[in-house]
């Protein structure tokens, strides 16, 4: 009778004091450092397919220059990621007993991922394309697929990297929103249990 009602515990266990969970993001994160690595690699393949190295010369050459910059900002996207790993078992209250923080960890890291790649990516294009292209750029950039985040002109140099910042800096804003939900009932519950200890003695 025991381990039929005892049989899940030490699941439930783990559940209850946020291990579980913390497993779960932690490869969660090693997942996405993984496919930020990779995504430089999956583009050049696009490219090969679509006989990149068969059109005019200009836009093969702006293709590599881009995704050289791809390459750099996947390298760090990759690094965002894994290091970020290493605080999701940091030793703190908030972090032992809710699931809070890890949400709060995961949007910072997204949003430095993206805003690093949308800044890098987009201002390095907007550079070459630019100069290299011109007019021509919008042909590339549908072959990429990647209309969202490119796009040329001078004022875009320094426009994307403008962006990338603000959206580290919105998804840095909720993350500490969040941050701050957490710490306000830690300190309840704090404040609760100093109060029921206070009781407790007053009736002693």
């Amino acid at each position: 009778m025991e381990l039929f009602l005892n049989f899940f515990k030490p699941l439930l266990d783990k559940i209850n004091n946020s291990s579980f969970f913390k497993y779960i993001f932690d490869k969660i994160f090693m997942l996405l450092s993984g496919v930020s690595i990779l995504i430089p690699f999956y583009l050049l393949y696009m490219m090969i397919e679509k006989e990149i190295f068969n059109a005019q010369g200009k836009f093969t050459i702006t293709f590599l220059l881009l995704w050289l910059g791809i390459l750099l900002a996947s390298w760090l996207g990759f690094q965002i990621w894994w290091h970020s790993r290493s605080l999701i078992n940091k030793d703190d209250e908030s972090n032992d007993k809710y699931i809070t923080p890890l949400f709060s960890l995961l949007i910072k890291t997204l949003g430095e991922w993206l805003g690093f790649s949308i800044g890098i990516v987009g201002g390095w294009f907007a550079l070459i394309g630019t100069l290299i292209l011109g007019d021509d750029a919008g042909m590339l950039i549908r072959a990429l697929g990647l209309g969202s985040i490119l796009n040329v002109g001078y004022s875009f140099i320094i426009i994307m990297p403008i962006i990338g910042v603000l959206i580290i800096a919105a998804f840095r804003f909720v993350s500490e929103l969040v941050d701050s939900l957490i710490k306000v009932v830690i300190s309840i519950n704090r404040i609760e249990l100093n109060t029921n200890n206070k009781i407790k003695e007053e009736n002693v």
